[in-house]
């Protein structure tokens, strides 16, 4: 890109630390420069000058002081870098580092933002590892200047430092927005009215009110506080101001009075929970902003209305001052017709009624004198503030040609039009989903569950049974060893045995990384008697089959999954273990057991089934719905299942209901199927092989992901001749490149398609000198890739028996996609483009010449069999019986399915 802004000179200004940081920024910036102007596709050379001419004087003179061995180094990038690099090389103090980390507060005028980015900034350093976002978010929680947010963070449950600077943004935008709103209204030649009842005066009504409620309270009416008995002193406000000591009392809100004589003496207000003031007189307030959403509220001139005890409430979550409403998101917005014009509403699931201003309501063409004023209702923000209102009427307003009568309440402030919970509900603007209630379920993710039914092992009676001899475990795991035998006792997975049984296996003793202690059984001698009951286990390919037009997923994991499975007395005997603390027998199907796996699969596939939407590989739950309701449904129906048949969850393993899952080593979502990014990180991670071993390790790997790769065999060819036994180990250039191209091709491996079996079928080919390849393709898009390499007499084919054989390859390989498909396309790649091909078509189709000798010199080859040889869509075969009908020839686009001779060699390309 030719306006790719290139960075600053280096400035080496500061201590040795300052100026290493200063070179890791500019390195960093260099490196962004370099791709956004497409320099770093050129050579080594190129990127060094380029380094050399950015870096500044000061760099340059840094650059003057290294000894390169050779002028090849000076050119190449990489060296430079690493000079660079330890030239400025300075280990960090991390007990430094944390240090200013820990005294790192948000400093006046600096934005949470600014903040958060500081925080992240230094502690780079202090090596925090995988704590670094907890202790940023310690720091937030002791740094932020706002002591009310700090408190708010404080209450939060199981705060994650997202969590806390989003809270902090919460604040910073509202404390933004009312100070604006505030400044608008200060300047403002009409305010916007918020007190519809009276002025704050000492003989005003609301002073009377603020006297006759404390009254009241005192002598233990109603009056909207709680009384108890204070001692003398207790929750006495602070002195008066000189400014107020005079007019108003900052306990009651009337003329001064004295602490003995004040009403509020006994109160306690329900904002703060202290003795000694009103609500409204609360000094919480003093100085922090009420809102309805935007719009403010000075706590001295709060409306409150005249209550009586039948009066009905009504909450507003968000109520936006008018003036801001061309700012607000138009995301939840619905416009409605009424009779005199158009209104934009806010959807509001959380209001209980819906809300309109007064002034819009007369801009409307509707008529005051429809305002019930004598009504029985109040209006309460979230925040527990009374809003002012003119009173109720019922408006006709229009929705997609539909009338409806709604129900508003006139506010009598300025502010955005809202439509309420019922409202939306009844035009249909918000629906209810089918919800998963995790509370209801949360049995199902504590304790370990047991399936219905027992489970026989059953053994070969002629295999001799094995007591092992029992393992020592080192005297620093006893205890651990001994308190998880006590807990597996606890759970009912084991007991111990005094009894003699045949069989006695060996103890596996494996430490965790939270320090307990995992249990195996070492089952080897029993496995060779166990006479397995097979169970075809399905592949990923079939699972991914059923996934297609899937949108919303589940995953859910077994607990202890083997351990579900109930063995017989007969069985557990044969599962007895011995320990240094005596034996113990198995009473749950133990891990180790050869048959564990599809048995326990085998179980629970027979007791799931007839659940739509659900699969399970072995302790592998996945659940999925093309809509949220449909995926809900299927979800509580698997709970409901699971009660039933007392099956557990770890519910650390379980994701629920996202739009995008890692299911058995690969990932799913709406648009198909592709490569898990940690399997892709493992196989980016493994350096280059040094032997057989470490090759085949390699190729184990990407192995697993070969159906992501195109052509995949003839990419990994020259790795693999370095496996064969007369081939001596000499790692060159050639399988550096085919090794890095691997890498490079799973990292940018497509999203395979998920395969629908009612749609049609592209079956494309391809043959090259040592390997041949295919790809199943749906709607445009790759269902999956499979290739093989070439054995050496394959090698030796002609091209187009290549060919052949790579359509024979296909046919077999994705068998189970294409039998039955009456629309399958078989794509010839090489033949319209091979100019060979083409002039062998021409013969084949219009006749060969009458003498060999007037037969191109490369195709006379062909001249002995011409009789033989016949082509459909382009395809040339050979058919040594001679030539047959269209009908019988092996794979024609028409044919309805795919043509056995094909498959059994009987009809074959030369």
């Amino acid at each position: 890109m030719e306006h790719a802004r290139p960075p600053s000179e280096l400035s080496l200004e500061g201590n040795s630390v300052s100026r290493a940081d200063a070179w890791k920024r500019w390195r960093k910036q260099f490196h962004v420069f370099l791709k956004a102007s497409g320099v770093h596709k050129e050579e080594g050379s190129v990127q060094a000058s380029l380094l050399i001419n950015l870096i500044g004087t000061e760099g340059f003179d840094v650059y003057e002081t290294f000894k390169f061995s050779n002028d090849t180094e000076k050119d190449d990038v990489t060296v430079l870098l690493k000079k660079f690099d330890e030239y400025f090389g300075v280990k960090p103090n991390v007990t430094l580092a944390r240090y200013n980390f820990y005294m790192r507060n948000q400093e006046g005028g600096e934005s949470i933002d600014q903040y958060v980015t500081a925080l992240k900034l230094l502690s780079k350093t202090c090596e925090f590892k995988t704590l670094e976002d907890e202790f940023i978010r310690d720091r937030i929680v002791c740094g932020v200047k706002n002591t009310i947010v700090r408190d708010r963070l404080l209450r939060t449950d199981d705060l994650t430092m997202d969590k806390a600077i989003k809270i902090c943004q919460v604040d910073e935008v509202s404390a933004d927005s009312s100070r604006v709103l505030q400044e608008s209204r200060g300047a403002s030649a009409e305010p916007v009215r918020v007190d519809a009842v009276g002025a704050r005066g000492g003989a005003g009504p609301r002073a009377a009110r603020g006297r006759a409620g404390g009254a009241r309270a005192a002598r233990g009416g109603r009056g909207g506080h709680r009384l108890r008995a204070v001692p003398d002193g207790a929750g006495r406000p602070p002195p008066l101001s000189s400014s107020s000591a005079s007019s108003t009392c900052l306990r009651c809100g009337g003329p001064c009075v004295s602490w003995a004589d004040c009403p509020a003496v006994s109160v306690q207000c329900y904002v703060c929970q202290n003795y000694g003031h009103f609500a409204r007189m609360c000094q919480v307030h003093k100085g922090v902003k009420k809102l309805y959403d935007i719009g403010v509220l000075e706590d001295e001139n709060k409306y409150e209305p005249e209550l009586d005890d039948d009066w009905e409430s009504f909450y507003i979550s968000t109520l936006i001052d008018g003036s801001k409403i061309d700012s607000v998101s138009q995301d939840w917005f619905e416009v409605l017709r009424g009779e005199w014009g158009s209104e934009n509403f806010k959807l509001d699931s959380g209001a209980d009624i819906n809300v309109l201003s007064f002034k819009r309501f007369v801009q409307l063409g509707n008529n005051p004198n429809n305002i019930v004023v004598n009504h029985k209702v109040k209006l309460q923000s979230y925040s527990g503030d009374f809003i002012p209102i003119k009173g109720i009427c019922n408006i006709k307003w229009w929705y997609k040609n539909v009338q409806y009568d709604l129900k508003f309440a006139i506010a009598d402030i300025d502010c955005q039009s809202v439509l309420g919970l019922q409202a939306c509900l009844l035009l249909g603007l918000i629906k209810r989903i089918h919800d998963i209630n995790f509370s209801k379920n949360s049995d199902l993710f504590t304790g370990l569950g047991c399936l219905p039914g027992e489970y026989h092992i059953t053994v070969d009676r002629d295999v001799t049974p094995v007591v092992c001899a029992p393992r020592k475990v080192p005297l620093s795991l006893r205890d651990n060893l001994k308190d998880e035998l006590d807990r597996m006792t606890e759970l009912g997975v084991i007991r111990k045995v005094t009894h003699p049984t045949p069989w006695v296996n060996s103890l596996v003793v494996v430490a965790k990384t939270n320090g307990k202690m995992r249990i195996c059984l070492d089952p080897r001698p029993l496995n060779k008697a166990i006479q397995r009951a097979h169970f075809q286990l399905p592949t990923i390919n079939e699972l991914a089959t059923k996934l297609n037009g899937a949108k919303y997923f589940s995953v859910l994991d077994a607990n202890s999954g083997f351990w579900s499975v109930k063995l017989d007395k007969e069985s557990a005997d044969l599962c007895t273990f011995i320990t240094p603390f005596g034996r113990y027998q198995y009473l749950r199907l133990p891990f180790g057991l050869n048959c564990a796996p599809e048995v326990f699969h085998a179980k629970l596939k027979q007791l799931l089934e007839g659940l739509d939407g659900v699969e399970s590989f072995i302790d592998d739950i996945i659940v999925w719905g093309s809509t949220r309701r449909e995926h809900d449904v299927r979800l509580n129906a698997l709970f409901q299942k699971a009660r039933d048949i007392n099956l557990k969850f770890n519910k650390d393993k379980c994701r629920i209901c996202v739009d995008e899952v890692t299911y058995l080593g690969h990932i799913f979502n709406k648009d198909g199927m592709k490569v898990d990014t940690e399997k892709v990180r493992a196989v980016i991670n493994m350096p280059e092989p040094t032997d057989c071993k470490s090759l085949e390790r390699f190729l184990g790997a990407i192995n697993y992901l070969s159906k992501f790769i195109p052509n995949y065999s003839q990419h990994i060819f020259p790795l693999t001749r370095l496996l064969k036994k007369d081939v001596e180990w000499c790692w060159e250039i050639g399988h550096k490149n085919a090794f890095d191209k691997l890498k490079k091709l799973i990292c940018e491996a497509p999203v395979l398609s998920l395969f629908d079996v009612g749609s049609e079928v592209l079956l494309s080919v391809d043959a090259s000198s040592v390997a041949i390849g295919a790809v199943l393709m749906q709607r445009g898009r790759p269902v999956e890739y499979a290739s093989r390499t070439l054995t050496d007499t394959q090698q030796r084919y002609a091209q187009i028996e290549k060919e052949m054989l790579a359509i024979v390859f296909a046919c077999e390989k994705f068998h189970q996609y294409i039998y039955g498909k009456s629309k399958l396309t078989l794509v010839k790649k090489e033949t319209s483009k091979d100019e060979y091909l083409k002039r062998l078509l021409v013969y084949i189709n219009e006749g060969w010449p009458v003498h060999k000798y007037n037969v191109d010199s490369d195709l006379k080859y062909f001249w002995s069999m011409r009789d033989e040889l016949y082509s459909v869509d382009g395809v040339i075969f050979k058919d040594k019986q001679g030539p047959r009908t269209y009908e019988t020839c092996a794979v024609p686009v028409q044919r309805p399915d795919i043509a056995p001779p094909a498959a059994t060699g009987s009809s074959d390309l030369l």
